[in-house]
């Protein structure tokens, strides 16, 4: 039985490290296996799928309210990344913010008296990480759990590293603007800039976003509106709600080209849908403006009956762009 014990004891631990690292499984795997594993009752799977919805992984559109379906099933079993998922909803339109179940959420998991999300990313599951860096660095928790960024940044990094995109997208922001005191700014820029990029490889919006805010605001690349407008249209057309909105204001203005009210109005009723701040006064900009210049080209087509002169195209001056999102996960 001796001889027997340390056999035991390696298999326990082996098994143990694959318990911990069934974040790794799943990100490794395909959209296919996810969804036949949650279908099939897997609870990390289930929730594994409401984070892909979530961030758009695995080329999936966003979807909050496939997600939160996702995520209620692996509740009912208990899972501390359902119970993640589901906080993590309630932070964004359109099913939040919620204030009061974003706390509920996030300290079931951070306070469960098995410690699971710690053991697990202690053994090296990168989600575990993530989940852990979302809840320490998390605003909405503040009053009942002591933030720690340094540490947040750690466990973002470890995520990442692991190959975890949408942890990449939030060191890529550590680093970027500078969350937590770095010692070579420059170099860090340089890192963000390259982590948003393999994000965007893999196909992630919100890292298209993002690396859109880059070359919008000049950060860690140069002013290049219409490499902005590319990523920001790409994170757009696959369901993310701020830069909907951004490129909404893009055709608005006529920032590359001249202005296109109807895309523009087509792109402020996404973020519309998806209760985006400002979307619905823009789309009240946008019909005020529509309607002006249909008054305007009447009223030119009545002139040029007596003048025989062409109608002039009016130009829309609608406001810029919205100067600040979350750059928190938003």
């Amino acid at each position: 039985m001796r001889v027997l014990l340390p056999y035991f004891l390696s298999i326990f631990l082996v098994y143990q490290v694959l318990i911990g690292n069934a974040g790794s499984k799943w990100l490794h795997s395909e959209l296919n296996e996810i969804r036949q594993a949650a279908e099939q009752g897997d609870a990390y799977a289930q929730a594994y799928l409401s984070l892909c919805y979530i961030h758009g992984e695995k080329g999936l559109d966003i979807s909050f309210l496939e997600a939160r379906y996702h995520a209620e099933n692996s509740t009912k079993q208990f899972h501390w990344l359902g119970h993640f998922a589901l906080g993590y909803l309630a932070r964004f339109p359109p099913l939040g913010p919620d204030l009061a179940k974003v706390r509920s959420h996030y300290l079931k998991v951070f306070r469960d008296p098995d410690g699971r999300v710690i053991k697990q990313a202690a053994l090296g599951d990168p989600v575990a990480a993530f989940v852990l860096a979302e809840i320490l660095s998390s605003e909405q928790v503040k009053s009942h759990l002591e933030s720690d960024l340094q540490m947040a940044s750690s466990y973002y990094e470890l995520a990442s590293t692991s190959g975890y995109a949408p942890a990449s997208v939030q060191y890529a922001l550590v680093l970027l603007y500078n969350v937590v005191a770095q010692d070579d700014v420059e170099l860090n820029l340089s890192k963000g800039i390259k982590l948003l990029q393999e994000a965007v490889n893999e196909k992630l919006p919100m890292a298209h976003h993002f690396l859109g805010r880059c070359y919008l605001e000049g950060n860690g690349v140069e002013v290049d509106k219409s490499m902005a407008f590319i990523h920001f249209q790409a994170a757009a057309n696959r369901g993310y709600g701020p830069s909907q909105l951004l490129v909404a204001n893009f055709y608005a203005q006529g920032v590359l080209a001249s202005p296109d009210l109807d895309e523009a109005y087509r792109y402020a009723q996404l973020a519309s849908d998806q209760k985006i701040k400002g979307a619905d006064e823009l789309i009240q900009q946008l019909d005020e403006s529509m309607n002006n210049s249909i008054a305007d080209i009447n009223e030119q087509l009545n002139e040029s009956v007596t003048t025989d002169q062409d109608p002039i195209p009016t130009q829309v001056d609608l406001p810029s762009p919205p100067d600040s999102f979350d750059f928190k996960a938003s």
